[in-house]
């Protein structure tokens, strides 16, 4: 129809006893393009639906289902509700109850240092129980003398509870009936608990705060000597310096006599790749011991990791405030402090880059490994 229902068709449909909807599209001539699901959405909104006539029948067919259903619902409802008295009466009244402990995560249950928890597993007397308005009820305790109340929240598995009640349990609806073997019960939010957690967490920071300012000062005493001997070309030297000095002197003279050209060994070495002399010893000691490994074969690849090992296997390994940085690296990195020298890691894999560049070894793939050049592997 291109119209609305005039009142002579709305006369015959009333007589002819045809129940009637009129719904008007007229808006989605408007539209530059009308789509099918433009003309079910606008059919299924009731906005541009009209009733024009309804037989009584009709009306009363619907008015009885709707009440039907209302009826079930309440009875099925009662029904729940005297299976909840019931459960209630004869679980809580007669035998009492006993509180479930609150759980803690397991850094409060280590720390030594927090306050003992709240106990909050003892047996209670209950001695009634009455609703409120809140959609809970109420448990009375039995305590000596007085008598202290205790919300309790009726909860699905699904459901979502925020309160501003400070103690409270909440129980499942579905464990609230006579045959439920026991009421299981959950602390709520715990105005005890959370005194209590509040005091770990007090304890637990005021305990970083002062690892952090420890590690600090640690960080800036290492710092301000390293500095002094950046400013001053002083060195520290290791207790075994001597003996690394000698094993550096016949590694070179093994090399040399086994027809290596000292011209290329010198351009092997890289005198600015250790300035601050982190290892106790000058570069040439440590890079001459890494090189004879190399030429030697004691591996068919080369890494950061494989030339730490050698290094600390000869007894040469990182000293002093380097040392002493070394085990505050995740400290230093979370505090964002710029050190003024490279790690070791960083160094090794700069003086393997090094190697690299004068075809001594070469990558052989992108994980930082190496293998000596056949070049080399004839000297």
């Amino acid at each position: 129809m291109s119209h609305k229902v005039d009142e002579v068709k709305r006369e015959k449909l009333n007589k002819l006893g045809l129940n009637t909807f009129e719904i008007d599209l007229s808006h989605l001539t408007k539209l530059a393009i009308i789509t099918i699901e433009d003309v079910i959405e606008a059919i299924n909104d009731s906005q541009y639906q009209t009733v024009i006539y309804l037989a009584d029948s009709f009306v009363k067919s619907s008015v009885a289902k709707v009440t039907n259903d209302v009826e079930s619902k309440i009875i099925t409802r009662n029904d729940a509700i005297n299976q909840w008295l019931v459960g209630v009466n004869s679980k809580l009244i007669g035998n009492g109850y006993t509180l479930p402990m609150n759980t803690l995560d397991s850094l409060e249950q280590l720390d030594s240092e927090n306050p003992p928890p709240p106990v909050l597993n003892k047996h209670l007397q209950v001695k009634q129980f009455s609703h409120d308005s809140n959609k809970r009820f109420l448990l009375h305790l039995a305590n000596r003398q007085e008598v202290k109340v205790l919300p309790v929240y009726i909860i699905t598995p699904t459901s979502s509870l925020l309160t501003d009640d400070t103690d409270y349990l909440t129980m499942e609806v579905a464990l609230i009936n006579p045959k439920a073997p026991k009421l299981i019960a959950n602390w709520g939010r715990s105005s005890r608990m959370k005194a209590y957690n509040d005091r770990c967490k007090n304890k637990r920071a005021a305990k970083k705060a002062k690892i952090i300012e420890y590690d600090l000062q640690k960080v800036n005493r290492n710092l301000s000597q390293i500095n002094h001997l950046i400013e001053s070309d002083e060195r520290l030297s290791c207790a075994n310096a001597n003996e690394i000095e000698a094993l550096a002197m016949n590694n070179h003279n093994e090399m040399i006599n086994n027809g290596v050209p000292v011209a290329k060994l010198n351009f092997l070495y890289d005198d600015m790749a250790d300035l601050l002399s982190i290892y106790g010893c000058p570069a040439l000691h440590w890079q001459t011991i890494l090189i004879f490994e190399m030429y030697n074969q004691n591996t068919e690849e080369f890494s950061v990791e494989w030339a730490a090992s050698v290094l600390k296997s000869h007894r040469i390994d990182v000293i002093g405030p380097f040392r002493e940085l070394a085990f505050l690296s995740k400290f230093i990195k979370a505090q964002h402090i710029e050190l003024p020298f490279s790690s070791s890691y960083r160094m090794l894999s700069s003086y393997l880059t090094h190697l690299s560049s004068f075809y001594f070894i070469e990558r052989v793939n992108r994980r930082g490994r190496y293998q000596l050049r056949s070049t080399y592997e004839s000297l």
